[in-house]
């Protein structure tokens, strides 16, 4: 199959399961909105910063190291598999006995108990990396969004009936669970992987002088990410955090939803159009020419009416403040293909110390400009 039409095909899968699953994710958002307050959606987002950061550190980059590598072997996948868990199990209990801390930081003395339970998220998902993984490297994204869209539909189900019976903030914690719940499940059932016993020092380390440089990039981008959301949930309050919080919810769902289904796709196809010396700057041409033009226009679309929409789609006039925010930060989206693509690109050619180099340099100028 040509680059074109593999491309085509994948794409399809990749956009059907990132647009349903963002579908549903609104229209669950959109109703829950009705039975939960603003504040109820800023806790969650206190609590979101460290799980993210804590995730970054179990993936460690090993996801983009074992998709570019041409021969991955079983004990590889499972020497993977085994860190992640490792790590994932430290970090959950070193969450949990911070979880007071955090609710004294934050102001929110609610937040201990919701932390405590949220971060429960972090062993179940560590389980499903290697498997997630495989099926990418595979480019078998019509699996991959199948098991996307079953768990965010049955999750968010469960989650709306607790939301009408409670009308509080455990219908968000239980709905992030269970996603990542079902979603692992899902993969362990359908992936034809088990894990052998053994830990590989030599493969750790062949994947890991690749993959350390992405995870200290993602540790730099993922803490100047949320650090809106810390100084936010900081010194104003949970209710200013939900209304900052969807809205910048909304900015990815449109901007880097849109781009990821470019990203995913492409960077396995490239990896493979590199290992076999081909011809790739045709390729990144039209990736990144489609990818701009969509993204583009969407979100200049979005930020014309983003008052008007959140207070049409949260159901209440409160909810305008949210869209004042978007506008804020809608600009940056409109941009966010441009960096992703040509990340994607460096990642292909293996210079991940050049991701790293330029994530710091991007940080620097950011810490200038505040």
């Amino acid at each position: 199959m040509s680059t074109s039409r593999q491309l085509a095909s994948n794409a399809l899968w990749k956009y059907l399961e990132l647009v349903s699953v963002s579908g549903i994710q609104l229209l669950s958002t959109f109703i829950l909105a009705r039975f939960l307050t603003p504040a109820d959606y800023g806790i969650i987002g206190m609590v979101v910063v460290f799980t993210t950061l804590a995730n970054v550190i179990i993936e460690s980059g090993f996801t983009q190291a074992i998709i570019r590598e041409k021969d991955v072997t079983r004990i590889d996948y499972s020497t993977i598999l085994y860190f992640n868990i490792l790590i994932s199990i430290i970090l959950y209990v070193v969450l949990y006995l911070a979880s007071d801390y955090i609710a004294l930081f934050y102001k929110e003395q609610s937040l201990s108990n919701v932390c405590k339970i949220t971060f429960l998220i972090l062993p179940i998902n560590a389980f499903a990396i290697v498997q997630y993984t495989k099926l990418q490297r595979e480019v078998k994204f019509k699996k991959i969004s199948l098991i996307s869209i079953a768990s965010i539909l049955l999750s968010s189900i469960i989650s709306i009936y607790i939301a009408y019976k409670c009308k509080n903030v455990w219908a968000l914690v239980l709905q992030n669970i269970l996603s990542t719940s079902f979603k692992t499940l899902f993969l362990w059932i359908t992936t034809d992987f088990m894990p052998v016993l053994k830990f590989s020092k030599e493969s750790f380390n062949k994947y890991f002088k690749f993959s350390k440089n992405l995870l200290f990039s993602s540790l730099i981008g993922t803490i100047f990410n949320n650090i809106y959301t810390l100084v936010i949930g900081r010194c104003y309050s949970a209710t200013d955090l939900g209304f900052y919080s969807q809205a910048d919810r909304i900015k990815n769902l449109a901007s880097q939803t849109s781009t990821q289904v470019i990203q995913s796709v492409s960077y396995p196809i490239l990896s493979k159009i590199n290992n076999q010396s081909s011809d790739i700057k045709n390729a990144y041409k039209e990736i990144i020419s489609i990818a701009l033009l969509f993204v583009g226009f969407l979100m200049s679309l979005l930020i014309g009416c983003a008052q008007n929409l959140f207070e049409l789609l949260m159901g209440n006039a409160i909810w305008r403040e949210a869209g004042i925010f978007f506008i804020l930060i809608g600009i940056n989206g409109i941009l966010y293909p441009l960096h992703c693509v040509n990340q994607n690109i460096l990642m292909v050619k293996g210079d991940s110390q050049t991701v790293l180099g330029l994530e710091i340099a991007r940080r620097i100028i950011m810490i200038i400009i505040l």
